[in-house]
């Protein structure tokens, strides 16, 4: 039964590598075989190279193609701004909040505001910046504070309709600005990698 299996795979895997194609969920063992294979057909390798210089040429060439694939960044000014706050020690020996504002697409700043602490009225003033000097956006995208998304953590209190707007939730309903909130840090790398 084993050997049925091995036959099985062997004729895919020889099928699969004579188009020129492999699978996304192929293994990293197939991958490097196919890897090993097609460097070998196209004569790359000089028989002056080690074993380990080619397990090394193949093994960067899995990773690279297993790393992660990055967003796609928007095509328009506008399309999308990241916004967060940053506590650090900007000025002397007292922490102050850095609330910023940064257009995906292009990477330009286009507002910020410093307060005591991350808070509403921070966030308001770098709203009104981005709406004198920009525009209205189309979409913001911040992390999950209470300032943008709120739900009761006790249950009573909870309503079944999700039309529970934070304050500024509302300004941007008004405006006709999406607003996403997301916990991972990933997602708003570039704001992220600002701050």
């Amino acid at each position: 039964m084993n050997e049925n299996i091995n036959v099985s795979y062997k004729f895919i895997y020889n099928t699969l590598t004579k188009d020129g194609f492999l699978s996304p969920k192929t293994r990293k063992k197939t991958k490097r075989k196919f890897a090993n294979q097609r460097l070998l057909q196209e004569k790359k390798i000089n028989s002056i190279m080690s074993d380990e210089q080619i397990k090394s040429i193949i093994t960067h060439e899995v990773a690279l193609e297993d790393s992660y694939s990055r967003g796609e960044k928007p095509k328009y000014f506008g399309e999308v701004i990241e916004q967060n706050g940053s506590i650090h020690l900007w000025f002397g020996k007292t922490k102050i909040c850095l609330h910023l504002a940064i257009d995906k697409a292009t990477s330009t700043i286009v507002g910020a505001w410093f307060d005591k602490q991350e808070t509403l009225n921070g966030y308001y003033h770098v709203l009104y910046q981005i709406l004198t000097d920009c525009g209205i956006p189309y979409k913001f995208l911040t992390d999950n504070r209470t300032v943008f998304n709120y739900v009761s953590l006790n249950l009573d209190k909870r309503t079944s309709d999700k039309g529970v707007l934070t304050q500024y939730g509302y300004a941007c309903k008004q405006l006709g600005v999406d607003l996403e909130t997301t916990s991972v840090s990933q997602t708003k790398g570039l704001i992220e990698r600002t701050n």
